[in-house]
């Protein structure tokens, strides 16, 4: 699907550019990216066939990826603050933008099909 390739160029890319501008960051900006980009990479892909699938189970679909997406992020985030030694703010600045940039990018995707294909 051509989404997660731009996705995916677009994490890539912009964690190219902020670790040329701050290298000293670049492991924290690269671990607060990783987790928001794969885990949109799965929920953009999982909707789209459970949409192409039975387009009635979506909104049962959204609520259920909402909750098994908080209880992920939670439990990653605590093993990797647990396991992983790292600066902390530039983590969780490039976490919170990475999150914010990623789930904007769902909520268009879902409103897209939504608008396209009428259920």
């Amino acid at each position: 699907m051509k989404l997660n390739m731009y996705i995916s160029m677009f994490c890539v890319g912009t964690w190219g550019l902020l670790s040329a501008g701050l290298p000293e960051y670049g492991k924290e900006i690269f671990l607060g990216m990783v987790l928001p980009w794969l885990i949109s990479l799965i929920s953009i892909s999982k909707t789209h066939s459970v949409y192409n699938i039975n387009p009635e189970k979506l909104i049962k679909h959204t609520t259920t990826a909402m909750l098994m997406k908080m209880l992920s992020y939670g439990l990653l985030l605590v093993i990797m603050f647990t396991f992983i030694s790292f600066n902390p703010l530039p983590f969780i600045i490039s976490f919170t933008g990475y999150f914010l940039v990623l789930h904007i990018t769902e909520a268009f995707v879902l409103r897209y099909i939504f608008k396209e294909k009428s259920i």
